[in-house]
Order: C-alpha cells, then structure tokens, then sequence
C-alpha cells in the first residue's frame, strides 16, 4: 500500500470515527439534556447521508493522483459535515399529542425519523403535523441503542405542512375561563379564617435580661431553659438581637413570663439557685406573644415583639392571596354561584326574600340541589340554606318538606336510590361516613355556594349535615360564619367546614339590600 492511499484510509477512518465518538458523547448527554439530544439527532441523521456520500467517494479518493488536499478528497471529506447542515434546514418540529419533538424526512421512503422529546413551542416557518385520520406513530428502538433508527410506517400523505401554530391555545370564545377573564367586575375568593387565624396577636408580659458577656450566651440559655420553661409558648425563642442601637449589649435572654401586676424586679428574685447570673443585666419587662402565629401576617407582627418560631400551612398562604384556586376552578364557581343568583331572583319575582343557594358534589361537578329561600308564615324556618340541605335528603330518598309549591327549587336523584319512606331520619354511624345504602350523609363532602352568609340557624344545619366548603357571596349582619361567631371553625364542635367568601359580591349584594 503506498502513502498515498494509506493517507487517504487514515484520513477516512479519522472522519469517521470522529462522528462516532461525538454521537457517543451527545447520546450520554442526550439521556441527561433533552436539548443536546436535538443535536444528536442532526448529527446521527447526518452520518447516515454522509456515510453513503463517502462511500461513493472513496473509490474517487483512493485513486486520486493528486493527494489528500484534492478537490475530490476535499469534498468527499466534507460532504458529512454538508449533509449534517442539510437535514438541519429540513429537521421542522411537530406536535404529537402533549409532547413535542423533532422529525427528519427520508426522502426515498413514507419514513419519517422521529424524537419525542420534552415540550417545546413548535419553531421556524413551517411545523410538521399528523394529518387528522393518521395512523398512530409507533415508534422502535431504545435511546440507548441506535435511536436514529426509531421510525415510523405512515401511509402517503399522512404529514402536511402547515404555517407556524400559536405557542399557546386560544380559549374558546364563550368559555366560562374567556367570561371570568371578561367579567367587568372581577371578584376575589377569600377564606374565612377561625378567631385565632385571624385575630391579632395576643401579647402577654415577660421578663428579659441583657447579655453582657457573649461568651457566657450558651451556657445561660441551657440554664435558664432547664430551670425556667415555658411549656404553653414552646414557639418563643430565648434569644434575640438588641433592638436599640443606643444600649452596649447584643443579645438579650428570655427568662419568664411575668404576671398582669409585676413590677421591677432582680435577677436574685427571678433566677433560681441553679442559674448563675454571671453576664446578665438587670432584667426587664417585654411583650411577648401569647399563642404561635398561624399566618403570615400573625408571624410579622408577633416577630416585632419578640423572635417565634412559625410553621406556614400554605394552603391557607395561597388563599389569602388570592392565588389557592385555578382559573378553570374559578370559572367553574362563578358558575354555580350564578346559578344561585338565578334562584335567588326568581323567589324575588315571586315575592320571597332574594336568598338563593345551590349544593354540588365536587368530585363530579354536578348540581344535586338548588333552592331559595322560601319562609313564610307557616313555615319561617325555611331559609335557602335549610331548603338546600331538605332538597338533598329527598334526592337520597328523604327530606322533611313538601317544596312542591316552588318550581324553582330542586334536586337531583342520589347515584343509588333507595326506597326509603319519606320522612325517615338517617343516623350516622361515627365509624363510616356512608350509610347502609352506600351513600353519603345528606351533605357529606358537598359544597354549598349561597348568596347571602347563613344565619346560626343554617350555619349550624350546616354542621350537622357535614357540609365540606361553604361559598356566600355577601356578608349578613346576621351571618354566623364570617360577621359573627366563626361557627364552621369552633374547636368544640364536632365537625368543622371551609368557609371562603367573595363569589360575585357585587352581583350578590345587589339582590338582598340588608346585606
């Protein structure tokens, strides 16, 4: 074998271990980085055109008179590199499914090449979609084993190229997401939190002492902790940063709480034996909180007295702002309160109060009762509320009430209807939620969307009937739920519900003027 062809096998054989190497290092990353696994692609699309370019040219190159930097072995070299650039214009993405990918064209066959990779915005000019009626794509191969190779049979025409499709979908016009968006009066959903979550801060007077000798901070702590706990403000910090700049000292030690009436005192009289003084200050009185904040707001002005310890449930962060449900959620209650407001309006036109109220299961959306208020004379207790709790018992084959005389108010049929005289009281086994004929208690789970807040007569109706989320849209100064009382969040009852108010309040307002 002469130089010449030994040059020209060598320089072959380096072109092409070259691409393999890099196709093993943009396969490995390929697995970690879906981006660099778009390279792979173009390149492992491009070996396989520039393989067969060079095969064709290495019978040229071999027997070129003229050397390795010939215009034959010159592009017989590049023509992997050309080819690479080639499938790049021509690689378009495409939309399957959720995902999207890449996909590269094999022109002598209905073959597609095809990477499902993460989800990406389609790009370039043109975006290559499965016509509507296709075949489903089935794709061979492993990522780990010649993924170039992963293919598709399509029948002819199944591809066809359409202009760049828009990043994200429009919402229907119509949609109940495209009217809350368009609502001139957009409303807020807020929960109504227990006194404890929303009431201020409850301070109670401490005794402090300056540290003056840093070094002894360590030892003083385990020693005042030891001697003096505090076992009903566990969230109180012992230590914490000097407040006035104008005092010498850094840090100052918790070291008791002091009584309603106490006054001036010395470490000697607060300090038992087992504590040695030694680098504290004469001791102080201080504000400290009484109980562990539950939110945020509590937090902040509970840590502007004195340093305490705060678990954020976030949910209720998220509700507080303003950000716990969706749009599609919200749409979804704007929904059903409208509904209320519909029933509400037509007690109006009858000559009722303008009280409306509707019971949904949230698991499947559907409405199982809607009602409005119906009092009377003969029968006053028959608030929307109350109306709605009876409606829902006759659709479990129950209910205590003839609501016949009002069209507007009714009810669904439970999933498993039981021939049950109506009338009968149905108990609830404290060990099962659900009774022997397999369906909730009356209102076990549901939510209960109502114009106007529920009196104590409804709210605790309400409790007895183990409603799951109460959503009114304006407050009553009777209201027991959020004006008075807190009855949905009582530690001493034996069910408690969510509360959250705010759903269409202006539109809600508007029907009742006491409200």
């Amino acid at each position: 074998m002469g130089p010449s062809m030994f040059i020209h096998l060598l320089t072959a054989t380096w072109v092409v271990s070259t691409f393999w190497v890099l196709q093993t290092v943009l396969l490995c990353t390929h697995v970690c980085r879906p981006l660099c696994g778009r390279v792979f692609l173009v390149l492992s699309g491009g070996y396989l055109w520039g393989l067969v370019a060079h095969m064709a040219a290495a019978p040229l190159m071999l027997t070129s008179p003229l050397g390795v930097g010939s215009p034959r072995q010159l592009c017989a070299n590049s023509s992997l590199l050309l080819s690479s650039l080639a499938l790049f214009f021509v690689r378009q993405r495409f939309t399957f499914g959720r995902q999207q990918g890449s996909i590269c064209l094999l022109p002598w066959k209905q073959w597609v090449h095809v990477w499902l990779g993460p989800a990406v915005q389609p790009g370039g000019p043109w975006a290559w979609c499965v016509r509507k009626g296709a075949p489903p794509i089935q794709l061979h191969g492993s990522p780990w084993r010649r993924p170039w190779t992963a293919a598709a049979a399509v029948t002819p025409g199944a591809f066809r190229a359409r202009p760049r499709m828009e990043p994200h979908r429009k919402e229907e016009a119509g949609s109940p997401e495209q009217e809350l968006l368009s609502s001139p009066s957009p409303w807020r959903v807020l929960p109504v939190l227990s006194e404890q979550q929303s009431g201020p801060v409850e301070l109670v007077p401490a005794y402090a002492a300056p540290v003056l000798d840093p070094r002894q901070t360590s030892r003083l702590v385990r020693e005042v902790s030891a001697a003096l706990p505090l076992p009903a403000q566990p969230h109180l910090k012992r230590v914490r940063p000097n407040l006035d700049a104008s005092l010498p000292h850094a840090l100052e030690l918790l070291l008791c709480l002091a009584g309603d009436d106490s006054g001036t005192c010395t470490l000697s009289e607060l300090l038992p034996p087992a504590v040695d003084p030694h680098g504290l200050g004469p001791p102080f009185l201080v504000p400290v909180p009484a109980r562990p904040p539950l939110t945020r707001a509590q937090f902040e002005a509970a840590r502007a007295h004195w340093p305490s310890t705060f678990h954020e449930d976030k949910q209720v962060t998220r509700a507080l702002a303003g950000r716990l449900f969706s749009t599609q959620e919200r749409a979804r209650m704007q929904g059903h309160m409208e509904r209320a407001v519909r029933a509400a309006q037509r007690a109006a036109a009858r000559g009722l109060r303008a009280v409306g109220a509707v019971v949904v299961d949230p698991g499947s959306g559907h409405v199982l009762a809607t009602g409005h208020d119906c009092c009377s004379a003969a029968t006053p207790l028959l608030h929307a509320t109350m109306v709605c709790i009876d409606l829902v018992a006759q659709g479990q084959g129950r209910g205590a009430h003839d609501l016949g005389p009002h069209p507007a108010c009714s009810f669904a049929l439970a999933a498993a209807p039981q021939a049950i005289r109506p009338g009968t009281v149905r108990k609830l086994d404290c060990c099962d939620k659900d009774g022997e004929d397999g369906l909730p208690y009356v209102c076990t789970g549901y939510d209960l969307y109502v114009t106007r807040e529920p009196c104590v007569m409804c709210a605790m109706a309400l409790v007895h009937a183990r409603i799951r989320r109460v959503f009114y849209g304006a407050p009553s100064p009777d209201g027991a739920l959020g004006t008075h009382f807190r009855l949905h969040a009582r530690p001493d009852l034996n069910h408690r519900f969510q509360v959250f108010r705010g759903v269409l309040e202006d539109q809600c307002r508007r029907l009742d003027p006491d409200t």
